[in-house]
């Protein structure tokens, strides 16, 4: 069994590498209406911005709320990688003190 450092320094390892891999994806966003499709970096930076073909026909205050809904949505899949890496390096910390 690995001493309780070890344990700590591999657990830490894992996060590193997990935020490492949420920091080098993209996550991509749409808005209920399929108006608009966002896509942001591992740090949330907005990278695309894709707008449907009818755009034209929407008011602005539509548009405005469709791209801000597709950047919030591609955020939120974000937010759960993220949170998916804490999930397994806490998963795995478990399993290491149950016997």
């Amino acid at each position: 069994m690995a001493s309780s450092s070890e344990a700590v320094r591999r657990r830490l390892a894992d996060m590193r590498t997990g935020f490492d891999q949420v920091r080098s994806a993209s996550y991509e966003g749409r808005d209920p209406a399929g108006l608009a499709t966002a896509t942001v970096d591992g740090t949330g930076l907005l990278t695309e911005l894709r707008l449907a073909s009818t755009i034209a026909r929407h008011p602005a205050d539509e548009v405005g709320e469709a791209v801000r809904a597709a950047v919030a949505d591609a955020n939120h899949r974000r937010t759960e990688a993220l949170v998916e890496v804490a999930r397994s390096v806490r998963g795995a910390e478990r399993s290491e003190v149950s016997p």
